[in-house]
Parts: structure tokens; sequence; C-alpha cells
């Protein structure tokens, strides 16, 4: 059953799913399609004080991707730049 009427601001559909007993759900076939979900597949699900989210792998990825945005210098690898410094750390430690 899915209730029309947000329950809060920001609310845009809402859904009833049922839980058995060992904790199995099924999440509704249009839920699925926008977290991207075909087939098995992994959720993660985010406990907050007054909510519980579904966040897909993709969503997570997309979040740290948004929070890394500002660190990020154009023209430049952060995964190089990883790695030139453990290969300065590592020489540094040899000539010792």
């Amino acid at each position: 059953m899915n209730a029309q009427i947000p329950l809060r601001a920001g609310v845009v559909k809402s859904y009833s799913i049922p839980v058995g007993e060992n904790g199995r759900m099924n999440l509704p076939a249009e839920l699925r399609r926008r977290l991207g979900l075909s087939g098995a597949g992994k959720i993660t699900l985010e406990e907050y004080a007054d909510r519980i989210e579904i966040v897909s792998f993709q969503q997570r990825l997309q979040r740290v991707r948004e929070l890394m945005q500002p660190f990020l210098r154009p023209g430049q690898s952060m995964s190089e730049e990883l790695i030139r410094e453990r290969r300065a750390e590592a020489t540094k430690d040899a000539a010792e």
C-alpha cells in the first residue's frame, strides 16, 4: 500500500512494506528501479535519530564524490598523489 500524503516535508512517496518474522522484506519494483537494483544486490540502511534511509551503492558513491569535490584540484589525481607520497615515505625509510 502506497500513501500519497507526505508524513513530513521532503517525503516524495511512502511505502508500507511487510516484514517477515525472520526480518526479510521485499522492496517494491518501482523503488528497486530508482535505486538502480536489478536482480540481487546490496543496499545500505542508514539509521538516524528519527528515520532510516535506504541507500544504494551508486548513491553512496555519488555522496562521497560530492564530499570530495572541494578537495580535488583540476588535472590532479588523488590516487597518483597518494602513490607519490607513499613512494617518498618508502624511500625515506630505506635511507634510514
